[in-house]
């Protein structure tokens, strides 16, 4: 999990694109948010949910079951996490709306 929110990080700092880390509700999300409340940089904007990393990058971190929040003509990237848990598993038709509202999926991990 932190490996793909380091990755996260890194990616939308260096391509300055807005990247969406979307895990299954539960545990999953608890610990994406925790891992990215701890990773973004000290200086970045962060709400709690986004972070504004590099000139223009932005990381946010969802649950699949909170919906896309992403402005309409906004580009984003999807990058799926925790999805090989017990929650995982019973979620994936949450995956569907995020992959289709994405510009690009980065990960299916």
């Amino acid at each position: 999990m932190l490996s793909g929110i380091l990755y996260a990080i890194k990616h939308a700092t260096l391509r300055k694109k807005w990247l969406v880390i979307v895990t299954p509700s539960g545990v999953p999300f608890r610990d994406a948010l925790t891992h990215f409340s701890a990773s973004v940089p000290e200086d970045a904007p962060f709400s709690g949910r986004t972070a504004i990393v590099g000139d223009k990058g932005r990381v946010s971190v969802v649950s699949a079951d909170q919906g896309i929040f992403v402005p309409k003509d906004t580009r984003f990237s999807v990058l799926f996490l925790g999805w090989g848990s017990s929650e995982g598993a019973l979620a994936t038709p949450l995956m569907t709306p995020w992959r289709e509202s994405a510009a690009e999926v980065l990960s299916l991990v």
